[in-house]
């Protein structure tokens, strides 16, 4: 008599994500919570992460200043599935404004009979996915809480408030912008090719003066600049 073998299917694994975290806040270092559990007890402003798959999804995170042992939390972080993608860190720990965005230039600080929550951004960018025989891009954001940023392009030249971003594109492989962060003029020199493309420039505040950092979409390099 034949037998017939019951065939067991292929478990399906699990989804992963490519995510880079990048240390943008105004103060020295930070540890990093992950899910609860301190992923990176040393994190130093300007440096970032490893963007190796990974299959956490949804994720807390708790940034803790080093310094002054302050901590300031993030809702669940809903990272798409297969894609790549950075997580921006972006704040001072104050606690003057209320939280979910940088303290903006000319604003009034807070008089509460209690102190705001420390404030401190976690900010996801996606990145789109593209041949490698166009144009590189470059997406500047400005990390620095209460200063504005201009930043010029060759005769593209755009406001950037605290907290938010803008997208340059088709840009030369290599070019040198002007920035001008709170009131400093600043030369930033950008070089593109091969897998280091699509860069990032992310401005933030260096013992409380504009300093930027660079970092690419599909790489771990990075590099900072005072």
């Amino acid at each position: 008599m034949g037998h017939v073998t019951a065939q067991t299917p292929t478990p399906t694994p699990p989804p992963t994500t490519s995510v880079q975290i990048i240390n943008a806040t105004s103060v020295p270092a930070i540890s990093l919570y992950v899910n609860g559990r301190e992923n990176y007890p040393n994190f130093p402003q300007a440096l970032l992460t490893s963007d190796a798959p990974i299959p956490l999804l949804d994720t807390r995170y708790v940034a803790v200043n080093k310094k002054t042992g302050a901590q300031a939390e993030s809702d669940v972080v809903k990272f798409q599935a297969n894609a790549n993608q950075s997580l921006v860190i972006m704040g001072d720990f104050s606690t003057q404004t209320p939280p979910g965005a940088l303290p903006q230039p000319d604003q009034p600080l807070g008089k509460t009979e209690k102190p705001y929550p420390p404030n401190v951004v976690f900010k996801v960018f996606q990145h789109k996915r593209m041949s490698a025989d166009r144009l590189v891009r470059l997406l500047v954001i400005n990390g620095m809480p209460g200063k504005r940023l201009k930043f010029t392009a060759g005769n593209d030249a755009r406001d950037i408030l605290p907290g938010e971003s803008v997208e340059f594109v088709e840009q030369p492989v290599f070019f040198t912008y002007q920035a001008d962060a709170g009131d400093q003029q600043i030369a930033v020199t950008v070089r593109q090719s091969g897998i280091m493309r699509d860069a990032i420039v992310i401005f933030y505040l260096k013992n409380g003066e504009p300093a930027f950092m660079r970092a690419f979409e599909n790489t771990v390099l990075s590099s900072p600049e005072s």
